[in-house]
């Protein structure tokens, strides 16, 4: 049977109310299979909402898990309030399989779909494989995968479940016992004193056999108890020998049996999954007193500036309805040129994932310098948060990198797959376009490499829609000295698409990272500067950075782009 092949972020409408979902690999190290059922939110109700080994079917029957990766999905018995279902495969390590790098040939059959995902190979060991999700009346079929190097855990997190502590998997084995025991209920002899503990080996020796005595000879009369008086010839008596007492052995002691053995380590999915709960929801509490502390991942200045009018919102996908199909021709491949833009087609489907991919190969520098260690940087401006382009400058500070890789279930719905040190390549995979406003994708280049063009590196970036639209933005400029280049800028405020823009620009001097404003505008050299072996940048240092008066008026030497 030949099945329609989808690519990552790709969707398609699935026709009958059966799915069959079949998960396979090659070889023996293999991977286990479960399923989470989401709500709107992209969060689990229950423990029941849990498919696994260990709880292969709802309560409702609507989801079975059968042996060998085979899943079956009954939509019209999915319940209302579930709106997809989302299926998770975990490397296994009972069968060699450390990370999903180890899986030869992973694939997932969903009806008339296969997918083949092309991106789980650095050190992720686990992955959201496929989505399956209700759109109106009909239910379709989303290819994902998104891998996570936090394994189960960090899946259940981005879907707002708690994750247990990990327990002791074998008990600590008790201390041998050292010397020789007393029975119970046996008192020890008062007269005499138990052989030394013998710190020899576990398994029981007999103990020595006791020193010959010696004969007894001529003894004195046993004294009184007062103080034993002089004798006649002046020598005191020496002290009575104990009487002889015969030594009993103690009974035989068996040697102590090994330990019971290990219980055989249950797989992945039993040990993460079967201790998962619902984040409880927790009402909001009145505000405090005190000034709330500044927020770790999204910035409201200290001092207001003046009120600026935001986009507007995308339209309500869920009122206005979504084609089955695109409405739009994909774009097919098409490589940009200086300053050059292209709006991606987009019909409104807010279930539309873009992957943005920093691709470098080393080029002359790596074999000048034998590194090449890129780091891709999304810088983002939410939605809600986008204004209009005004001479306002609203500094931003979200920004997905290799100390926060973001997530594509929850905000911001931006997320990095992983860090890679050497020739290779970076991905973003950026989700609910419906609530994006700007992503500006940066690369920065690691003091090891020493000074040299980004465009020695043979470093690009590719943007691909996963409905057939595949754009290129290459590095055309050389430049000998900047640690920093901001490549391509991905504007979701416009009426017509997303659309991507070639920008490349490079810092001038310096390890500060590129400041995205609210406006979709940036400037080199504004943000903080932090290197992967030191320290995160301190919450004052954001605070200074932040200040909208040191935005006011860009530096001298740091322009404003585009």
């Amino acid at each position: 049977m030949s099945h329609v092949v989808l690519t990552t972020g790709a969707n398609a409408p699935l026709g009958d109310d059966v799915v069959e979902i079949v998960v396979s690999w090659e070889g023996h190290a293999g991977v286990d299979v479960s399923a989470l059922l989401l709500t709107a939110d992209h969060l689990v109700r229950g423990d029941a909402d849990f498919v696994f080994w260990n709880n292969p079917a709802t309560p409702d029957g609507a989801v079975r898990l059968a042996d060998g990766g085979r899943m079956t999905v009954v939509t019209s018995a999915v319940a209302a309030d579930v709106a997809s279902l989302v299926v998770v495969v975990a490397a296994d390590g009972r069968t060699g399989a450390d990370t999903l790098a180890d899986v030869r040939g992973l694939q997932a059959v969903v009806g008339e779909m296969l997918y083949r995902p092309d991106d789980l190979t650095r050190g992720q060991t686990a992955a959201v494989l496929v989505e399956v999700y209700r759109r109106a009346d009909a239910w379709k079929v989303r290819a994902v995968g998104q891998g996570y190097a936090s394994g189960l855990a960090g899946i259940a997190t981005d879907f707002g479940i708690e994750v247990a502590e990990e327990p002791e998997d074998a008990p600590t084995a008790p201390e041998p016992a050292v010397g020789f025991a007393i029975p119970d209920g046996t008192a020890a002899p008062s007269d005499s004193t138990a052989p030394a503990a013998q710190p020899a080996p576990v398994a029981f020796a007999p103990p020595a056999a006791p020193a010959q005595q010696q004969a007894p000879g001529p003894r004195f009369a046993a004294p009184p108890a007062a103080a034993a008086p002089e004798h006649t010839t002046g020598f005191a008596a020496p002290a009575p020998a104990p009487a002889p007492v015969g030594f009993t052995p103690p009974p035989a002691i068996a040697p102590p049996t090994a330990p019971p053995p290990a219980p055989k380590p249950a797989s992945p999915v039993s040990r993460a999954l079967a201790r998962l709960r619902r984040r409880p929801d927790v009402p909001t509490p009145p505000a405090p007193a005190q000034p709330a502390p500044a927020p770790t991942t999204t910035y409201a200045p200290t001092t207001s500036y003046p009120a600026a009018t935001p986009y507007a919102p995308a339209p309500d996908v869920a009122t206005v309805g979504t084609p089955s199909h695109m409405t739009k021709s994909p774009l097919g491949a098409i490589r940009l040129t200086k300053s050059q833009s292209v709006a991606l087609p987009w019909d409104g489907d807010p279930g539309m994932v873009i992957t943005a991919t920093l691709e470098w190969d080393g080029g002359t520098a790596y074999d000048a310098f034998g590194e090449a260690d890129l780091d891709l940087y999304a810088l983002f401006v939410p939605r809600d948060e986008a204004v209009p382009p005004s001479d306002k400058r609203i500094p931003t500070r979200g920004a997905v990198y290799y100390r926060n890789f973001g997530s594509t279930t929850a905000e911001p719905y931006v997320h990095l797959d992983g860090d890679a040190r050497s020739p290779g390549r970076e991905v973003v995979r950026i989700t609910r376009p419906d609530l994006q406003g700007h992503v500006l994708i940066c690369a920065y280049s690691a003091l090891g490499n020493g000074s040299g063009s980004f465009k020695s590196y043979g470093a690009k970036a590719v943007v691909d829609d996963g409905r057939g639209s595949i754009v290129t933005v290459p590095l055309l400029d050389d430049n000998d000295s900047g640690y920093w280049v901001a490549i391509t800028l991905i504007d979701f405020t416009r009426p017509e698409g997303p659309t991507v823009r070639h920008v490349e620009r490079y810092s001038e001097s310096g390890e500060e990272r590129p400041m995205l404003y609210a406006d979709g505008r940036f400037a080199m050299g504004m943000g903080p500067m932090e290197f992967k072996d030191g320290t995160p940048t301190e919450e004052w240092e954001w605070e200074l950075l932040m200040d909208p008066d040191v935005h006011h008026d860009i530096r001298e030497g740091h322009k404003l782009y585009p």
